[in-house]
């Protein structure tokens, strides 16, 4: 049945604005919205799926500079199952972060909104991920999904996150760690751990590198499993050479903490949504926790280098020699005179081998004229010349630079 439409006076319909402006209006729960656009009440919750977005009309755009931005997420992959924990908590580096901000994982698809965000700055978030929403218990489905915050209406870039689950290695597709043990200085890399990988029908038919083959080298704590902990920390393996009908991968760790750790290669021909784990031992397709490779992370020796940067904040040794033995690298001063003109704090011009090790050198004092070490060229105990001070007056002394114990130009003291 129609029913005909009866319109109000204008007069009417003024006064009933008025009044609708001197009223405050409540809705009930069904008037409120469901969309991910709109701005949220971060207390309303708690990432179980279960409740709709609350819409608030009246929170104003940002400005787009103060857009949230997310730059980073560590990790950016975990068990489908959300691991142990049921849960995976991924860290979040970026700009404009808000405490009152929410998740979002494909624009909250299957419930996934997130709003019990531990807020450490404007910088860093972490956020607590839950098992594949696109699946159910035993959580079986690898599925690529992107995550995006939100502060009131205003969005942020998304990134990706990756839910992958465990593969068995068979005949088709298996691998051995061929390195039971290795060593490393904390925070260097440590000495490259070898494995072999087998996929019928790709290593033993292709020569060099296979497109279909992503393998990771990963380190963590000693009894964890990496299926369920996700705090191992995985990086991407080198491939190295055909072997047969095998390739040969390798991986190099650099451990934060000197300690043991246990090693694993994993590898996938899906980019990452299925993982097939390797240890030691090749005859079980089962993965076993007492047949992984093991890190022994020791303190580095003094001066210890692996690339020039890790001599940049020396004075006079910044060139670092790489030996065979990778235990026997250091900082030195120079291999050739153009280490000693082109370091600004070198003790000399000409690089000089001495029995102390290689020595910017000097001539005579006029090859210090520059030098902030100091201008004269002195005699050092062992015989060979460097540029230093006697005096002040070898140093900038008009600018309150003394010639210090150490017979090299130093600042002035500061002031009481």
């Amino acid at each position: 049945m129609k029913i005909k439409k009866k319109f109000p006076s204008l007069s009417l319909f003024l006064a009933i604005g008025a009044l609708s402006l001197a009223i405050p209006v409540a809705c009930s729960e069904n008037d409120k919205g469901a969309s991910p656009d709109a701005g949220t009440d971060a207390s309303a919750f708690d990432g179980s799926g279960g409740d709709a977005l609350i819409v608030d009309a009246f929170v104003p755009d940002l400005d787009p500079a103060k857009a949230p931005k997310i730059e980073q997420i560590l990790p950016a992959d975990g068990p489908a199952d959300g691991g142990k924990l049921g849960k995976i908590t991924v860290t979040l580096v970026g700009k404009n972060f808000e405490p009152t901000m929410a998740a979002f994982i494909d624009g909250g698809v299957n419930g996934a909104v997130i709003t019990k965000i531990d807020f450490t700055s404007p910088t860093t978030v972490k956020i607590d991920l839950p098992p594949n929403p696109y699946d159910t218990a035993p959580f079986d489905q690898a599925n690529l999904v992107s995550l995006h915050v939100q502060v009131g209406k205003a969005k942020s870039n998304a990134v990706d996150f990756q839910y992958w689950v465990e593969q068995k290695a068979d005949a088709k597709l298996k691998g051995v760690i061929s390195t039971p043990t290795g060593e490393a200085y904390r925070d260097f890399d440590s000495a490259p751990f070898e494995a072999k990988v087998f996929i019928e029908g790709v290593t033993d038919k292709v020569t060099g590198k296979p497109a279909q083959l992503t393998a990771q080298i990963g380190f963590g704590r000693v009894g964890e499993d990496p299926r369920k902990d996700y705090s191992w920390r995985w990086v991407a393996a080198k491939w190295e050479r055909d072997e047969g009908t095998d390739d040969v991968i390798s991986g190099r760790i650099a451990p934060p903490i000197k300690q043991q750790y246990d090693v694993l290669f994993r590898v996938s021909t899906d980019g990452g949504g299925h993982w097939v784990y390797l240890d030691t031992d090749d005859t079980n397709p089962e993965l076993q926790l007492d047949k992984v490779a093991k890190l022994s992370v020791s303190d580095a020796p003094k001066g210890y280098c692996q690339d020039p940067v890790h001599c940049i904040t020396n004075r006079f040794e910044k060139v670092c020699d790489v030996k065979t033995d990778w235990k026997a690298n250091r900082c030195i001063a120079c291999k050739v005179d153009g280490d000693c003109t082109s370091n600004p704090t070198a003790s000399g011009n000409k690089c000089t081998l001495t029995g102390s090790g290689p020595v910017c050198t000097c001539a005579a004092s006029t090859d210090c004229t520059t030098n902030p070490g100091g201008h004269a060229c002195v005699q050092t105990q062992g015989g060979f010349n460097v540029c230093a001070c006697n005096t002040a007056q070898d140093c900038d002394w008009k600018n309150g630079e003394v010639c210090g114990q150490s017979g090299f130009c130093e600042p002035p003291p500061p002031t009481p």
